[in-house]
């Protein structure tokens, strides 16, 4: 994969390269992409963080991106991980915890200090929410990372595609 453009300049210095990947629905394609881009930084020998803070359902997206990172326990890359397949929030909820912003934030920053690149994957698209009044749009920007929107190649993805970037 030749990512020659200026987001994707693996950096040496700190603070790390910021990424969330997001995308226009669940099973857009964030894994895959997620997965795709940790392993690229590896291959050019920078240390990769590949995240998915929160989950539910399964757990086979954090074992991906394990994988592709090759770093990582599952509880590092997947903190949050509930059985019921429920948007993260509702899960939370009905197992009695509380997700904040701030938790999520606390998580994902820890792992800069050992990364070059950290790449958070969010869950469902931009707008779904994560915890406690929260998005993935709020943890992009309190983060102050670079969006990669994950739109899938059907009829309509121009629209969901612009529909994201406009959110």
């Amino acid at each position: 994969m030749a990512l020659k453009t200026p987001l994707f300049v693996p950096p040496r210095a700190t603070p790390p390269l910021r990424i969330l990947v997001t995308g226009s629905d669940t099973h857009a394609g964030k894994t895959v992409l997620t997965a795709l881009l940790a392993r690229w930084y590896r291959d050019q020998g920078l240390r990769v963080a590949a995240l998915k803070p929160l989950c539910s359902g399964s757990r086979q997206d954090a074992r991906i991106l394990q994988s592709a990172s090759g770093n990582g326990t599952l509880d590092s890359i997947n903190p949050w991980f509930f059985r019921p397949a429920l948007a993260p929030l509702i899960a939370a909820q009905r197992a009695g915890l509380r997700i904040t912003l701030p938790q999520v934030l606390s998580h994902v920053r820890g792992a800069e200090a050992d990364h070059h690149v950290v790449i958070v994957e969010g869950a469902g698209g931009l707008l779904s929410p994560l915890g406690v009044q929260f998005d993935a749009r709020d943890l992009l920007h309190a983060w102050q990372a670079l969006p990669v929107v994950v739109v899938p190649n059907r009829l309509g993805a121009i629209n969901q595609a612009l529909l994201v970037l406009n959110a």
